[in-house]
């Protein structure tokens, strides 16, 4: 009687287990990449490229190759971010902690908080490009 109850101890626990997985499922993830033009063109000053939801305590940050195009390295979880930009500097030597603007940019893209542009991410992969017009710098 006991070795039937310790067997079907054990198996009920097997089908729990197997129920429940093994942990907690991990959200949906999207990943972004695609290309900036500023007025149409590439830009001509080396720029960073941010994705920041402040509400989920999500973000993401990418250097702007020379022909527009990035990648964020981390994947973001599905909603609406705003998107801005900072001049990318790459120094040797001393580095300033003063944020560097990026002159080409319109400042109202300079920010988090001033930046218009908002743009979705869905779950999968997904291919954000920007045209940011020229105008106010």
């Amino acid at each position: 009687m006991r070795l039937r109850t310790i067997v079907f101890q054990m198996f009920v626990g097997l089908i729990i287990v197997t129920i429940s997985g093994c942990g907690p499922a991990k959200p949906p993830t999207g990943t972004v990449q695609g290309k900036i033009m500023i007025g149409g063109g590439p830009p001509t000053e080396r720029l960073a490229v941010y994705f920041i939801n402040s509400m989920i305590g999500q973000g993401s940050m990418s250097a702007v190759d020379v022909d527009g195009s990035y990648q964020l390295p981390d994947p973001l979880r599905p909603a609406e971010y705003t998107v801005y930009f900072e001049r990318l500097v790459v120094a040797e030597g001393e580095v300033s902690t003063n944020q560097q603007v990026a002159g080409t940019v319109p400042a109202a893209y300079r920010s988090e908080v001033s930046s218009p542009l908002k743009k979705t991410v869905a779950e999968g992969p997904n291919t954000i490009d920007l045209d940011i017009p020229t105008g106010e710098k």
